[in-house]
């Protein structure tokens, strides 16, 4: 457990360089797991996540982005180049779902590839575009 988030020790670096929330390390101190923070998106482009639709986001390796798009499971690519953030396209699974999951999934799918930059907001990630319009708003 992170008794101190707050604190911004070499240790605490070493360990959270990407925001990863849980580490397992080995009797001899080496990293032995890392599990991703899930961010959970409650807007997009403007609009609430409907209630009981769950959309997410996580990085469970560098350069990519995974989660829940409110119906279906994605990954794709995502790096950093020239000082803004690049999404590619993304793969999914391809159920059908009821309306509030299917519309979220579509706003998400059709906004998400926009983004360009990020920042944090009172505790709240804010993926923006190149006119730094909030696109998605998430949190942990």
């Amino acid at each position: 457990t992170d008794a101190e988030p707050e604190a911004n020790g070499p240790l605490r670096r070493a360990l959270r360089p990407r925001g990863f929330g849980i580490v397992l390390i080995d009797t001899d101190g080496a990293v032995v797991q890392r599990r991703p923070t899930v961010t959970t998106v409650r807007e997009i482009a403007g609009s609430p996540v409907p209630e009981g639709v769950k959309v997410t986001l996580l990085r469970p390796e560098p350069g990519m982005i995974a989660g829940s798009s409110g119906c279906n499971r994605y990954t794709g690519p995502a790096k950093l180049e020239n000082g803004k953030i690049h999404i590619g396209a993304l793969a999914g699974t391809r159920m059908m779902c009821p309306d509030p999951q299917m519309a979220a999934e579509t706003a998400f799918h059709s906004t998400i590839g926009r983004t360009t930059g990020a920042r944090l907001a009172d505790g709240t990630l804010e993926l923006t575009d190149d006119t730094e319009a909030v696109l998605i708003r998430a949190v942990k």
